[in-house]
């Protein structure tokens, strides 16, 4: 993975699949929310057990000015270290600054429901990078050839993020947890498109679960009635033709079975052999289930759907940057851990 300084980010060198970290690190000095927490809890614990030590040596008056005083210590460090917490630092602010002007879109979508949209990513990644969706995404829960079906009607309706070439995002927090390492994403302006459907984490098994039940019975009744016909050209008896056990469960798996009981595939006629699986889709239904679109980033955020986002995008961590999103957009990034 390489590295850029924020001012040097160039969109056109960007490769699909890649990330490049922006090198934002942020020090102890800038008390990043982790250090805080951490300070405050180890501070809080040794004031605790500071009036534990004072409540024991009461009866020392020796000791009760010194645990006075270093009380008045640690609650001075306390207040110090809180009142710094909604400070951002210049190098984060720069930051968002960039990400106002080129992803005013998105942002204008998360100020009007009050949300942000979140990815799960490997927790090798970065804490704040830019990245580019994939051109041809490997599924990981869906049927291969049933995510290039489903991809082929969105391109048929003029979408342009499609399942095969997109990172997938939600407003729902702990479902991106699922996934890693969660992140605040920004899609941006010009560089990005989005769809999303009516599914909250659409795994297709198989592109069966994608066909019209009436068209794939025709397609079928059309097959039988031509093996049949085979059948009889090769004068066979049924009692013992090959055709007869070839098994039809799996449209898919039509070309295997009949190489694997000794037929020429050669002679099966080409609408069998090639069949186009799209022509066995009823695209209205389709569109009625899913309803894919691209119209209203804001109602999908609303209904926790899955968005799926192609191109340039930033990507921030959404627990250590929690603070810093909030007091500096005004919108909460929610809690799930």
């Amino acid at each position: 993975m390489r590295a850029q300084d924020l001012q040097d980010v160039d969109y056109s060198t960007i490769k699909p699949g890649e990330t490049v970290d922006l090198k934002i690190k942020l020090q102890r000095a800038t008390n990043l929310k982790d250090d805080v927490d951490h300070e405050l809890l180890v501070l809080n614990n040794y004031k605790s057990q500071s009036f534990q030590d004072s409540k024991l040596s009461a009866d020392l008056e020796s000791h009760i000015a010194e645990l006075t005083a270093l009380q008045n210590k640690l609650n001075s460090q306390i207040d110090q270290i809180t009142s710094q917490l909604d400070k951002i630092p210049s190098q984060v602010r720069d930051l968002f600054d960039r990400l106002s002007r080129e992803c005013s879109s998105y942002i204008k979508s998360v100020k009007s429901t009050g949300q942000w949209l979140y990815r799960g990513a490997d927790e090798g990644n970065p804490d704040v990078y830019v990245g580019k969706s994939w051109l041809d995404r490997r599924p990981s829960d869906s049927h291969p050839q049933a995510q290039k079906l489903f991809d082929q009607i969105l391109a048929m309706h003029g979408l342009v993020a499609l399942r095969g070439n997109s990172i997938f995002a939600t407003s729902d927090q702990f479902h991106a947890s699922e996934f890693g390492k969660v992140y605040v994403i920004f899609p941006v302006d010009h560089h990005s498109h989005f769809t999303y459907t009516t599914s909250r984490d659409l795994a297709i098994e198989t592109p069966e679960d994608l066909l019209s039940e009436r068209k794939s019975q025709e397609w079928l009744s059309q097959l039988r009635k031509w093996m049949r016909e085979y059948e009889k050209q090769k004068g066979w008896d049924p009692s013992n033709s090959p055709v007869r056990k070839v098994n039809l469960l799996s449209l898919l798996d039509l070309n295997d079975e009949w190489t694997r009981h000794g037929l020429d595939l050669a002679e099966l006629p080409e609408r069998f052999r090639n069949m186009n699986l799209i022509d066995l889709v009823d695209i209205q239904e389709f569109m009625q289930e899913y309803q894919p679109s691209s119209r209203n980033l804001g109602k999908a955020i609303e209904h926790m759907v899955e968005v799926y986002v192609s191109g340039i995008y930033y990507a921030v961590d959404a627990e250590k940057y929690d603070t810093f999103l909030e007091t500096y957009f005004g919108v909460p990034v929610a809690k799930w851990y």
